[in-house]
């Protein structure tokens, strides 16, 4: 919990949609390469992880 007592979280089509994404590209009879679902995965899973770092070097000014 942050300092104000507020938690955030995502919406929850948000994590639906997730979800999904998560199904479609886990799914053993996706007929494609591992590497291909692995790169799939990464462009998934990186963004929101990578977002609010981002947006705080912007605001910095840093890269």
């Amino acid at each position: 919990m942050g300092k104000s007592g507020y938690k955030a979280r995502p919406h929850t089509k948000a994590i639906e949609k997730f979800k999904e994404q998560m199904k479609k590209y886990t799914n053993r009879s996706w007929g494609v390469s591992n590497a291909y679902k692995v790169e799939k995965l990464n462009q998934l899973i990186e963004p929101p992880l990578a977002e609010p770092h981002e947006r705080w070097c912007e605001r910095r000014g840093i890269g």
